[in-house]
């Protein structure tokens, strides 16, 4: 016989007296989209989180996925949440419980503040307009415009310029990261290129490439002798 799921109360707002009011994040008791118990608080209801709760995560790279959209456990389970904004986090009040752990949403539940507005622009847009949304936070931006640049490269040429991080040189996209949550821009620029440059390919040339004027009859020369300026391009 399978084990009842246990839900956690989040913080949903104050009342009269400076109190806070919690709710349970069970999906089966809050209202949904289709208004089936209007008695009950929203689904929706966003929730916030001090930044500091991702740090478990991005400890362990070689376990969970962070990004400004979503969180995920390889193999296991993937929630939403807003991480757009510098000074917190939020997630849907009923995501908790529909997609992470108990032991997780204890974690969370460790980090819940008061309510601190509303969910972000970009948030609203990807989960409730289906619109497309820019990342607003460095490090986000960083990993979506590498991949992006992965992706050209590959079709242009044939072969990735890029290999893909080892669990040992993962620390450097959490240092990325990290410095973004401490406001530290100057730590993600240092960190970015760092990581272009740590995983560049040069052991492998097409046997018919374009050759760079600077450097003729040496295809791809250029990477040869300007690897860490290669890397700035992507990061930038």
């Amino acid at each position: 016989m399978s084990e009842k799921k246990r839900y956690v109360e989040f913080i949903v707002g104050v009342d009269a007296d400076g109190g806070e009011i919690e709710v349970t994040c069970d999906p089966e008791e809050l209202n949904n989209a289709f208004n089936s118990r209007p008695e009950q608080p929203s689904y929706f209801i966003p929730v916030f989180f001090k930044r500091a709760v991702l740090d478990r995560y991005y400890a362990r790279p070689d376990l969970y996925v962070v990004g400004e959209a979503g969180l995920s456990h390889r193999n296991e389970w993937d929630i939403r949440m807003d991480a757009s904004r510098s000074d917190f986090v939020a997630m849907m009040l009923g995501d908790p419980g529909k997609y992470l752990p108990y032991e997780d949403q204890l974690h969370w539940r460790s980090c819940n503040v008061i309510p601190q507005g509303e969910f972000s622009k970009e948030f609203v847009d990807r989960n409730f307009r289906n619109r497309a949304s820019y990342w607003t936070q460095p490090d986000h931006a960083f990993i979506d415009r590498l991949s992006g640049f992965k992706i050209r490269w590959n079709g242009d040429h044939g072969w990735p310029l890029f290999l893909e991080l080892g669990d040992r040189d993962q620390h450097m996209i959490h240092r990325c990261s990290a410095c973004a949550a401490s406001r530290n821009p100057g730590g993600v620029r240092r960190s970015s290129p760092r990581t272009c440059y740590d995983s560049l390919r040069l052991d492998q040339r097409p046997s018919v490439a374009r050759r760079d004027r600077r450097y003729p009859g040496e295809p791809f020369a250029w990477l040869n002798r300007t690897p860490r300026k290669v890397a700035r391009t992507a990061a930038d």
